[in-house]
């Protein structure tokens, strides 16, 4: 498997004139065993948007992202994506394309998986752009990358030690002191830490505090420890709100 991906638009020739107009990590998408990564870029007359998606476990087991796509798209399911191996395309482990592709273009959008790592790049233009070039690059950058083996990967990822509160149960609009203790485990680049609400509300940084908000009842407060690696942990609270 591979320790993680980061993806740069600006190593990339076929992106040269577009600018990142929205770069989010997306928590609704994936489980805590995955994190997804989306990036739109556009430039005058064209919107591309790159999906990274990287899995403590490799194989099969990312191959349910191909589904996860058709909540993403507004394409009609017979334009979506047919097998790449149909088109005379070969990229990562498994490629699915969209209909219009051949062996030296891919149409629409292009997705595929190597090993722990899924890839989806989709074109919202009102012109077609052949996305095989940039879809190639990425999947030959993740190539390239060392293998390691599930222990190493583990042992390599951000790791939360502590995460709780001085009390779980809190009335509603007070607020609770958070604690939150981890391992960066070197050598890794700059850990973001985001925190996401049962509302889906997210927030990122030197956050110290749960404030109660919406209705009385349970709700849970979710960290996620990330580098740019998409190498992450995850710990949550459940806390019971009040009147």
């Amino acid at each position: 498997m591979k320790l993680g991906f980061r993806f740069n638009p600006a190593d990339y020739p076929s992106l040269a004139g577009y600018a990142v107009a929205n770069d989010v990590l997306d928590f609704q998408l994936t489980g805590d065993d995955k994190l997804m990564r989306r990036v739109l870029l556009t430039n005058q007359d064209s919107t591309i948007r790159v999906v990274v998606v990287v899995s403590r476990v490799a194989g099969d087991a990312m191959d349910g992202m191909f589904a996860v796509l058709g909540t993403m798209s507004d394409r009609a399911a017979d334009e979506h994506f047919v097998s790449a191996v149909s088109a005379g395309i070969a990229l990562g482990d498994k490629c699915l394309v969209g209909p219009e592709s051949n062996r030296q273009q891919a149409f629409g959008e292009i997705a595929f998986r190597r090993q722990n790592v899924f890839v989806d790049v989709a074109d919202f233009g009102e012109a077609p752009k052949n996305l095989l070039p940039l879809a190639s690059a990425i999947d030959e950058a993740i190539r390239v990358l060392p293998d390691v083996t599930q222990s190493d990967f583990s042992a390599r990822r951000p790791l939360i030690r502590r995460f709780d509160a001085t009390s779980t149960r809190v009335r509603g609009g007070d607020k609770v002191a958070l604690r939150l203790k981890g391992a960066p485990r070197a050598p890794l680049a700059t850990i973001t830490k985001t925190y996401v609400t049962d509302d889906g509300d997210v927030a990122e940084g030197a956050v110290d505090a749960f404030i109660a908000g919406g209705n009385p009842g349970p709700q849970t407060l979710r960290v996620v420890v990330s580098t740019p690696e998409l190498l992450f942990d995850v710990a949550q609270i459940e806390f019971t709100v009040t009147d």
